[in-house]
């Protein structure tokens, strides 16, 4: 597993010779903050998404953010409309690592590079470097496998 996802990483993974309309970012534990109380730490990965965001903008990029939430039909829409999508979720919640025992051990990102005629997510791994076809009922269970919910990001 990838120990630095940033918006580098982002656009070297879309720029891997897909078609990559649009990335999607999805909440997974990372980011959290060390101290205070224990119900605010996630604010860190909302902090975390929204500085991904401000870099993307600052590079004359449009992002934008949706979550808490599995909401991939707007991750759909992202997609067809030409935008990168990063999805952000639990690495033991999606084939090839899946294992249901370790759900909620451990945060991942993945690029979302597109969409199929029959809404089959295609995604790059940064873990896996084979391309995955991921049902849309897999990438919601991958998005809520973190007990906080999910965030997503789009940049176009």
């Amino acid at each position: 597993v990838a120990s630095r996802y940033l918006l580098d990483e982002i656009l070297e993974d879309v720029g891997a010779g897909h078609n990559v309309v649009s990335t999607v970012f999805i909440e997974c534990g990372a980011m959290f903050k060390r101290e205070g109380p224990e119900a605010l730490r996630p604010v860190g990965e909302t902090e975390f998404v929204n500085g991904i965001a401000a870099m993307a903008q600052a590079i004359g990029k449009d992002a934008q953010t949706r979550g808490p939430g599995a909401h991939v039909d707007w991750i759909a829409e992202q997609l067809r409309a030409g935008k990168l999508v990063v999805a952000n979720g639990d690495y033991f919640a999606m084939a090839p690592h899946a294992n249901n025992a370790r759900i909620g051990d451990g945060g991942h990102y993945v690029a979302v590079v597109g969409i199929e005629d029959d809404g089959t997510f295609i995604v790059n791994d940064p873990a896996d470097k084979n391309v995955h076809h991921v049902s849309p009922a897999a990438l919601v269970r991958f998005i809520r496998s973190n007990a906080n919910g999910g965030y997503q990001i789009a940049i176009g």
